[in-house]
């Protein structure tokens, strides 16, 4: 099976009450597993950094997510198979009043 590392990150000031996400299609019947993975939401605890399977579709779930930091964690988490639509996100959501400086990285492994 040939497998390829793909990298989503998202690092910047992000404005009260909106999103920032860094997107990856995977092909049809293609594996995706999250391998690594680091958010900071500077301790705030309106504020996530999350891994989504199928991003702003139907069934949109949460794979990762941290309040305030997590180091880097090396993980083995099954996200879903591809079908070329649905879409792994790095999010980096801020629920504060004021912009804050986020991180959100992960790592996911795509195999065929």
């Amino acid at each position: 099976m040939a497998s390829e590392v793909i990298e989503l990150k998202v690092s910047e000031s992000i404005s009260a009450g909106t999103d920032v996400v860094d997107t990856y299609t995977p092909a049809n019947g293609t594996t995706v597993r999250l391998v690594s993975f680091i958010g900071e939401a500077a301790f705030s605890s309106n504020s996530v950094v999350c891994v989504l399977w199928d991003y702003a579709g139907g069934g949109e779930e949460i794979i990762w997510c941290t309040k305030g930091s997590s180091k880097d964690l090396h993980l083995d988490e099954a996200c879903g198979t591809g079908d070329g639509t649905k879409k792994v996100a790095i999010c980096c959501k801020n629920g504060e009043a004021g912009d804050l400086i986020m991180l959100g990285k992960a790592q996911i492994a795509v195999e065929s």
